[in-house]
């Protein structure tokens, strides 16, 4: 078998059935996330495949590059609101495209993301040559957050431990 999933068939992604769990749609029933009258519309934005975004590495060289062939690639979608991080639907992240991402990311060039976990360190002010360590355990560079609990938590733990 390839590593990463290099193997897979994107024909085959695309119209894999949708697998269903009654226990999953049950809990969520009962924790009344959407109304009754919303839960068809709910499970069939659960049952969409979620975007591809990657996150620039911004400490490589020739990263700006890169970044000019993301904008220069229509499948590629700038994310407004974190620069250097890019979408592109699911059903144009075709073989060819997943072989490019996956070279770049072996190479460090850019990782893949989810949005979501991309807004932490924007809400951690990021900036160069602060460090702290995120929820899971990966050190995330380039943070600076003097007025987060959370740091302040952090100096206090190292202070005292010294």
């Amino acid at each position: 078998m390839a590593r990463h999933g290099a193997a897979r068939n994107t024909a085959a992604r695309r119209t894999a059935p949708v697998e269903t769990n009654s226990l999953f749609e049950e809990f969520y029933q009962k924790q009344q996330v959407v109304g009754e009258d919303s839960w068809d519309e709910f499970m069939t934005v659960l049952q969409k495949p979620m975007p591809v975004v990657v996150r620039l590495n911004r400490t490589k060289p020739h990263w700006q590059e890169l970044q000019v062939s993301f904008a220069m690639d229509v499948r590629w979608s700038e994310l407004p609101w974190f620069p250097g991080a890019w979408r592109c639907d699911a059903k144009d992240y075709d073989d060819s495209l997943r072989s490019q991402c996956s070279a770049l990311n072996k190479s460090y060039a850019l990782r893949f993301q989810e949005a979501a976990s991309l807004v932490p360190p924007l809400l951690l002010e990021a900036v160069r040559p602060w460090s702290a360590s995120s929820s899971c355990g990966r050190n995330l560079t380039a943070l600076r957050v003097s007025s987060s609990p959370t740091m302040r938590m952090l100096n206090a733990a190292s202070n005292c431990c010294h």
